[in-house]
């Protein structure tokens, strides 16, 4: 979110807890994994881990790209397995400039 200093959870609802089968809870199974994997910076094992999950899981899709990023572009040693909205924020500063 734009103007929040400390990070925050996003969550992707699936579907109702009742609804929920074997895919779903496989599907959040995998991408708990990957999340772990990306975070302690095995980003090539993250990326092939959310490929898994199909083109149709846009989260997923970006996710490993940017883990695929960070393969040849590793982030700084003090890194916490955070990532600031940075193209969000620049739009929000260039909507501001406009204005005033």
């Amino acid at each position: 979110m734009v103007g929040r200093e400390a990070p925050i959870s996003v969550y992707e609802p699936l579907c109702l807890a009742a609804e929920a089968d074997a895919a779903v809870n496989e599907k959040i199974s995998t991408f708990a994994a990957a999340l772990a994997l990306y975070r302690r910076r095995d980003f090539e094992a993250a990326a092939t881990a959310l490929d898994t999950l199909g083109p149709g899981d846009t989260v997923a899709a970006r996710l490993a790209a940017r883990a695929r990023g960070m393969i040849s572009e590793p982030p700084p040693a003090e890194w916490q397995g955070i990532n600031e909205l940075v193209q969000k924020l620049l739009k929000a500063l260039a909507r501001r400039h406009k204005m005033g």
